[in-house]
């Protein structure tokens, strides 16, 4: 319940662009692209502090371990 509501707070507080670049991680994402959607949900999380885009860059470094990268995200660009 806690992350819906967090989630939800997060919708309400973000711009149409930031509703945009979201939908497009998130699509990229679902495609398997996971360094592009590293590279629109890192500025979201980190200058937006958006729960969405920090949720789904946890799903990223789950999936990290999961898929066959062959461009790992470096340490230093996780928040």
């Amino acid at each position: 319940m806690l992350v819906a509501q967090s989630a939800e707070e997060s919708i309400i507080k973000m711009t149409d662009e930031e509703k945009e670049l979201l939908a497009e991680g998130v699509k990229l994402f679902n495609l398997g692209k996971y360094l592009k959607a590293f590279e629109i949900f890192y500025p979201l999380a980190k200058e937006k502090e958006n729960f969405l885009a920090i949720y789904y860059l946890g799903m990223l470094t789950v999936k990290e371990f999961k898929a066959p990268f062959t461009n790992p995200i470096p340490d230093e660009m996780y928040i």
